[in-house]
C-alpha cells in the first residue's frame, strides 16, 4: 500500500511539474524572434496622419487636412529614384504668405528651427511620404536632421535658438 501512496504522489508531482514547463515552453516560443513572420503577431498599423498645422508666429494661419494634401502637393517631386507628390517649402510658405527670419519644421516627436535661407533654399520639399505622412526632402549636404513626420509649421521672426526654444515650450518636445 506504502508503494501505491509513493507512486501516485511521485505521478502527481510529474503532472504539475509536466505542466508548468509546457506552459513556461509555451511562454517561451511566443517571444521567440526566430518564428515565422506569420506565426509571430501582427504589426499594428501606423497611426493616422495628423492634420498640417500653419503658423505665423502664434497665430494659426490654416490647417491643411490629411485629405487636402494631395491638393496643396501637386508637384511631382523626384527624390532618389521614387516620384512624390510634394511642393516646394519656400512654395508653400508663399502659398500662406509666410514671413520671418527662422522657420520651425515640427514633428511629433521633435523639431528642428532653420534659416530662412534653408527653408528656402533649392531642393527643399515637402513630399506626401508612405501612408499619407508629409515629409521634408532636403539635400544631404544641409547636414540638418528633419523631423521624420511634419504636422507643423512655424515662422517666425526670432533667431533659430529663440524660436525652437518657444516650440518647445508650446509642445512640450
Amino acid at each position: 500500500m506504502k508503494k501505491l501512496g509513493t507512486y501516485l504522489v511521485i505521478f502527481l508531482l510529474l503532472i504539475v511539474f509536466g505542466c508548468k514547463k509546457s506552459e513556461e515552453q509555451k511562454a517561451s516560443e511566443s517571444n521567440n524572434p526566430n518564428k515565422p513572420a506569420s506565426a509571430q503577431k501582427k504589426k499594428h498599423p501606423p497611426a493616422p496622419p495628423a492634420p498640417l498645422e500653419v503658423y505665423q508666429e502664434d497665430k494659426l494661419v490654416t490647417t491643411v487636412q490629411p485629405a487636402d494634401y494631395p491638393t496643396v502637393a501637386s508637384a511631382k517631386i523626384t527624390v532618389g529614384d521614387k516620384e512624390f507628390n510634394g511642393i516646394a517649402l519656400k512654395d508653400l510658405l508663399a502659398k500662406y504668405k509666410l514671413k520671418g527670419k527662422t522657420v520651425v519644421l515640427g514633428g511629433p516627436q521633435r523639431s528642428v528651427a532653420v534659416t530662412w535661407e534653408q527653408a528656402t533654399a533649392k531642393d527643399v520639399y515637402v513630399v506626401v511620404g508612405p501612408h499619407q505622412f508629409l515629409q521634408i526632402s532636403a539635400p544631404k549636404t544641409m547636414n540638418i536632421s528633419f523631423p521624420a513626420r511634419l504636422i507643423k509649421i512655424r515662422a517666425s521672426d526670432k533667431t533659430e535658438d529663440a524660436a525652437l526654444a518657444t516650440e518647445k515650450q508650446k509642445t512640450g518636445n
